[in-house]
């Protein structure tokens, strides 16, 4: 399970990095169509029994790994 962190909540997000990374491309979309713009230093990944991802976006941005 990889777990996306946004601020100060946490929430489970995908089960492999692919999934992930499309659950942020939708975010993305959503972020463009509304004109908001995320910032990605308030997001971190964290993966739960697996590798985390280290080339997850979004809106271009690149999203590192957070601290457990």
């Amino acid at each position: 399970m990889i777990l996306l962190k946004m601020a100060l909540e946490c929430s489970p997000i995908s089960d492999s990095k692919e999934d992930l990374q499309k659950s942020l491309d939708v975010i993305s979309v959503w972020s463009d169509t509304w004109e908001m713009k995320e910032n990605a230093k308030k997001f971190g990944i964290m993966g739960i029994g697996t590798d985390w991802p280290n080339n997850s976006t979004i809106q271009s941005q690149a999203i590192v790994r957070a601290d457990s």
